[in-house]
């Protein structure tokens, strides 16, 4: 018996909320909760930057006006990416102090690892 595309669908969009719900997730990690906001960061700054070309296709815009304003989008994201890399590297690096101190306690002179 072949299914047709509609039905298929119809059968996975009833059933996954049960196969979401049977496996629980796991909580977030901050790296991962970080990275999960940057990407959130970068779409809205990608949505921004549709909005105006679309904006500019119906509007008689100079060419040097619409270069300027394509060279401020590509900087701003350029710029996102380093702050956003420098973010992750922070936070790497935090978690590793984090670890490091866990890891060594000291008690009456001598180190428990």
């Amino acid at each position: 018996m072949l299914m047709r595309k509609s039905n298929l669908a119809m059968i996975v969009l009833l059933t996954a909320p049960a196969v979401a719900f049977a496996f629980p997730r796991k909580p977030l990690t901050v790296l991962k909760a970080l990275k999960l906001q940057q990407k959130m960061e970068r779409k809205q700054l990608k949505r921004q930057e549709k909005a105006w070309k679309r904006s500019v296709r119906r509007d008689h815009i100079p060419r040097a006006e619409r270069l300027a304003a394509e060279h401020r989008f590509n900087r701003q994201m350029a710029e996102l990416k380093l702050r956003q890399k420098e973010q992750v590297q922070r936070q790497k690096d935090h978690l590793r102090v984090l670890k490091s101190a866990q890891r060594h306690v000291y008690l009456g002179g001598t180190t428990i690892q």
